[in-house]
């Protein structure tokens, strides 16, 4: 995926749910970017932070190695 350059905004939709499973409870995402009405489906917190990047730089603190976003 690349970055798309240009947008002075960028806002996003993020919707998180829950479903009960078997093992253990599982989350299960979906975001929109409203500006371009690109859309994706996550289960996982660097899949989300990918598609959040393709817009805006997310900074990290300094000695910081993880994702700045964490899903429970």
């Amino acid at each position: 995926m690349e970055k798309q350059p240009g947008l002075p905004l960028s806002t996003f939709i993020i919707r998180f749910w829950q479903e009960l499973g078997a093992d253990a409870p599982h989350w299960y995402g979906h975001i929109r970017h409203i500006q371009s009405g690109e859309q994706a489906s996550f289960t996982d917190e660097a899949t989300l932070t990918r598609f959040i990047r393709r817009w805006i730089t997310i900074p990290r603190e300094e000695g910081e190695n993880h994702e700045c976003l964490s899903l429970p």
